[in-house]
Parts: structure tokens; sequence; C-alpha cells
């Protein structure tokens, strides 16, 4: 796969179009080899983008089930990155490409990567022929803050049930998908099977078509990118662009410091 270069210094941002001269053939879009900068500074220039998407390599699986599943979830670590963004990419991309555009662009959206990778995963795992099952879960944190959509992906191995997911931290857990702790009001949790030979329908799919097809009942995706952008000053927790996996709930970060916050309060 290749990838677009790496900048530091400002969010992703798309350039204001302008009238250009003719321009000789470049030559063709390379990657960037160089290590990747800190997670705090993992942002995307959108203007060395290239015009067209880059070619994408989805990865050949085999073997077990349960290494399979672990095996896309690295791979969708290292090929959709959590990066910072500005309004314009919220509102223009976020959402709105392809798997082979988000694998060619090669981040998400650090606060909210659920949904793209959600869609990229599924993908990966429906182009090899492995069954599995797409998990909408819609709650709401509080209520001072708008219904979410939250997704997941279930599959069946050898050693029983499993689901991942990949929120704040990326989850994965044996058992079929449930609910963390904390004061989530539940709304709605829907499952789509996705058998063998999805993968066709999935490649041209755009995680906003699938935000649509789910049947949620107060979720509103435009009250949710309005939120992000209204939160985009505050900047974004190097926390959240680090890259964690667990196994179980207790195993959270966010839970281990609900918990020492209850302690010192008391």
């Amino acid at each position: 796969m290749k990838e677009g270069p790496m900048t530091t210094g400002s969010a992703c941002s798309l350039p204001e179009a302008a009238p250009q001269a003719p321009q000789a053939p470049q030559a063709p879009h390379e990657p960037n080899t160089a290590p990747l900068p800190e997670p705090a500074s993992r942002v995307w220039a959108a203007r060395v983008f290239p015009v067209e998407p880059s070619p994408v390599e989805l990865p050949a699986l085999w073997g077990r089930p349960l290494d399979m599943a672990l095996h896309i979830i690295e791979w969708v670590h290292r090929h959709v990155r959590k990066a910072e963004v500005d309004e314009r990419w919220l509102r223009e991309r976020f959402l709105r490409r392809t798997p082979a555009e988000i694998l060619s662009e090669g981040i998400t959206f650090g606060v909210r990567p659920c949904p793209e990778r959600t869609v990229v995963a599924s993908t990966a795992l429906c182009v090899n022929d492995i069954p599995h099952t797409v998990v909408a879960h819609e709650f709401q944190s509080s209520k001072t803050e708008p219904p979410l959509l939250h997704f997941a992906i279930e599959l069946d191995t050898d050693d029983g049930s499993y689901f991942f997911d990949f929120g704040w931290e990326t989850m994965f857990i044996r058992g079929s998908y449930t609910v963390g702790e904390g004061p989530k009001r539940m709304i709605g949790l829907q499952r789509i099977p996705m058998p063998p030979g999805s993968g066709p329908l999935l490649l041209n799919a755009r995680p906003l078509e699938l935000l649509h097809l789910v049947s949620s009942k107060e979720f509103d995706v435009d009250e949710m990118i309005d939120r992000q952008v209204a939160d985009l000053g505050r900047g974004i927790s190097p926390r959240l662009l680090e890259e964690r996996l667990i196994f179980n709930h207790a195993a959270s970060m966010f839970n281990a410091e609900a918990s020492r916050q209850g302690n010192a309060g008391r």
C-alpha cells in the first residue's frame, strides 16, 4: 500500500481551490518511509494528498479465525492511523470516503475512529470470505452529550465467539458484544450479518452510507459532526492518539482513571 507523507505542525487541512498554470507530469506518488512522529503530532497535510488515490492492497488472511482477527486489528492500526484534523476535513472527508480512499490517505479522525476503521476491517474480512457481524450500538453517554452510534465486529472462531471494536481503545473480547461500564443510556442495538461474498458491496461503500442504513432512533450524524467541530479548539489528548489493545473492559485506562478519581473523592 502506498501512503502519503506525514507532516507535523498543523491539523489536516484541505487547501482552497486556486487557478494553476499547466504543469509538467509529476513523478508517481511515493510513500513516506520516515518513522512516524510522536502520537500527539500525527497530523495530516491534505494539500500533499494525490488527486487520485494510491493503489491499496488488502491483506491476504489464512490460519485460525482468532489469529486472522488479531492480524486485522494490527493491520488497521498501522494503515488507518488516528490523527488531528480541522473543520473542513471533518465536514468534507470524514465518513465520506470509501475503504480504498481511507487506506490511501491513511488516517481517520482521532476522536471518532470507530466508523471508518470498522468499515475497513469489515471489508478486509469480506474479501477474504470470513463471515462476521457488524454491530451498531446507539447510546447516550450523558444528558449533555448528543446520542452516538458505535460499531463493533463479532465473529466466530474455533475458540468461541469474539468481538472487537475501534474506540478510543481497541477492544478484543471473548463473547458477544457487550456494553462497557459507565453511565450510558442504551437506545438501540442492531446486528448486520456480513456473509462471504459481501466484499464487492463494501469496497465502494462509505461509512456515512452505513450510518444511514442503521435504524437509529435518535442519532444525528450532522449534530455529531457539529459537536466535534465545536470541540476542535480544545485539541486532542495525546492518549487518544495512542494505540491500545485491551482484552477486557477492566483493563481500560479510562475505567482505571474513573476509579482513581472516585477514590480520591472519598
